[in-house]
Order: structure tokens, then sequence, then C-alpha cells
């Protein structure tokens, strides 16, 4: 008689693995991508300190048929730690004539506080045309502008006279060789 099958074997070991393929062809490039969305500004960076103050302005002139008017930067402890002043003239009736006072680079509203808003801004000029002989009281001619309360920037004009008010004459009627080598400039009330 044939005697009963045997129990199946046990499985045999792991073959070796086999050879690394070759590697496949790279794919094509994909388009492009959108832009992103641009990022925030940054904070702007702390203001510089103010420069230097220039030299004072020549005199105004009229010799020989030229005039200089005056110009320059100021320093002043109010409102404002500099302004510039430049003066313009016109030749009429033959003689040069003051035709307007520029005062520019007002500071308004500022960080520290309200700068030079909500301040009368005025200006002083002599007129020396007969102050040594008949002593007149009315040489000195005032211009003042309130400048506005809620006055903002740092690069701030006001011209005289098309703006505020002069007393007791306009400034228009002094003569540029009758101006006096100063001119008086003053910011009050407000701060």
């Amino acid at each position: 008689m044939n005697g009963l099958d045997g129990k199946p074997g046990e499985p045999g070991a792991p073959g070796q693995p086999g050879a690394a393929g070759e590697p496949g062809q790279p794919g094509i490039q994909g388009t492009q991508g959108p832009a992103g969305v641009p990022g925030v500004a940054g904070v702007p960076g702390v203001a510089g300190p103010a420069g230097a103050s220039g030299p004072a302005g020549a005199a105004g002139g009229t010799s020989g048929g030229t005039a200089n008017a005056g110009f320059g930067t100021v320093g002043i402890d109010s409102c404002d730690k500099e302004v510039k002043i430049d003066l313009k003239q016109t030749f009429t009736g033959g003689v040069f004539k003051l035709k307007e006072v520029i005062i520019s680079k007002i500071i308004g509203k500022a960080a520290a506080g309200p700068g030079c808003a909500g301040q009368l801004a005025s200006i002083h000029l002599v007129d020396n045309k007969g102050t040594l002989d008949d002593k007149r009281d009315d040489s000195e001619t005032i211009c003042s502008y309130l400048l506005p309360k809620d006055l903002d920037g740092e690069f701030n004009t006001v011209t005289f006279p098309t703006m505020g008010s002069c007393v007791p004459t306009t400034l228009t009627n002094i003569e540029m060789g009758n101006l006096d080598t100063f001119i008086g400039l003053e910011f009050t009330g407000g701060a």
C-alpha cells in the first residue's frame, strides 16, 4: 500500500532584489503660476534732523538799473525752527517797488505738537523814506495772516499781500531802495 502524502515544505528564502531600472524621462514643465499679491508697504522712517540755517540774504538794491531782492532762512524759537522768506519786486513808475513777500516751509501740525497751526503769522517792514526827517509814525507796515487750525504738512506758504491784510498801507507802496535791511517775522497766539 502507498503511504499518505507528506506535509508541504517551508517557503523558500526571498530572492535577491533586481537591479534598479533606468530613470524615466523628465516631465514637461508646467505653466507659470500667477504673481503673488504685493506685500504691505513698510512703515516710513523717522524724519532726519533739520539742516543748518543758511546765510542771511543780501539786501535789495536798485542802483544801476538792477535789483537784488534779499532772501534766505531765518532761525526762530517758536512754532517752527526755520522758515524761508523771499521778496519779489516789480519795476513801475521808474522805480522798483516791493511786489510780495513769501514765507514758505511753515510747519503745520506735527507729531510733537500743533506746529504753527492756528498761529498768527506777521511780518514787519520799515519804509525808511522820510523816517529821519519827518519822524513819520506810519513808516512800519505790518501784514498778518491767521494760519488755519487744521494746517498740516511742513511746506506751507503764506504770500503777502494776497493773503491776510496789511496796515497802515499795503506793502506794494514801498520802494525797494527805501526798504529797511531787516524784516521782522513773528508767529503769535495759539500754541
